[in-house]
């Protein structure tokens, strides 16, 4: 399946759907224009969790966003996980699906975590190779996200940026621009985020993630936590994506520490002021 934005509908900022706000959601019905979902958490679900979601599905048009596919593992990929995926997707009419760039799985061990690739050609094939068979199981445009590192990843045939431009390119899928995680790599890894941003394929980004994180002791890693309100850095970068690429869709992300429903509402009106200036433009 050959990607394209055009396959993508336009709907707004939003906020990441979480279960601590399922109630507030449906009692309120707040003008949203969309959710998305960790897929991971509904997968094989039934019961409450799965009634709230169904019924918030029927409201609002929905995405999936994966952790577990390892699309850049050398495992097997999971065909019964990938099914499973699919299912839910059509159960509630996702428009979009997304998974990480990274793998999570070594010899058919679960590394809790999101490990990053190393910046190498061998890499780049085998994610491709890898997408290319997700895209046709699922059969839904697929996005792939950019990750946090702390450590150099081997930069002797190209750096992050060449990384993440050739996986697009030889993967043929979308990116989802986490704006966040650009500013945390250019801060920790020494190069300049606005320059990175604007030498991205504008054409392939189909999705922004904009997140907070606390500001560590001076001379330390700035860890990707997903736990605080968006500050003023990355409202500035995300201003200048959407100049770079043009109005996209974008979801408020907190995973820890998780406020009140009204907090994250505000935070994406934020984002939908923002990007109506881009939009009206």
């Amino acid at each position: 399946m050959t990607f394209s934005k055009n396959n993508i509908p336009m709907l707004g900022a939003t906020v990441g759907l979480r279960r601590a706000h399922h109630d507030d959601i449906i009692a309120q019905q707040p003008e949203l224009p969309w959710f998305e979902i960790l897929t991971e958490n509904y997968l094989n679900r039934g019961g409450a969790v799965r009634q709230e979601l169904d019924t918030i599905a029927k409201r609002y048009p929905m995405a999936t966003h994966g952790i577990a596919m390892s699309v850049g593992g050398t495992d097997p990929l999971d065909a019964a996980h990938i099914a499973a995926v699919k299912k839910l997707n059509q159960q509630i009419g996702a428009r979009w699906t997304s998974e990480h760039l990274s793998f999570n799985s070594a010899e058919h061990t679960n590394l809790s975590g999101l490990i990053p690739l190393p910046f190498t050609s061998e890499a780049v094939d085998n994610v491709a190779a890898r997408v290319h068979r997700i895209q046709q199981d699922l059969e839904l445009p697929f996005l792939l996200e950019n990750v946090t590192y702390y450590m150099t990843i081997s930069q002797r045939e190209m750096s992050e940026l060449e990384f993440l431009q050739a996986v697009l390119d030889r993967a043929d899928c979308g990116l989802l621009l986490d704006v966040t995680n650009v500013h945390i790599n250019a801060r920790n890894n020494g190069y300049d985020a606005e320059a990175f941003i604007r030498a991205l394929p504008p054409e392939r980004i189909a999705q922004i993630h904009l997140a907070g994180f606390n500001e560590p002791e001076e001379g330390a890693l700035i860890k990707d936590t997903h736990d605080s309100p968006v500050n003023t850095a990355i409202w500035d970068l995300y201003r200048l994506t959407l100049d770079h690429v043009g109005p996209v869709n974008t979801i408020i992300e907190r995973d820890s520490n998780i406020p009140a429903f009204e907090e994250l509402l505000a935070e994406s009106r934020q984002a939908q002021t923002i990007l109506d200036e881009f939009t009206e433009a």
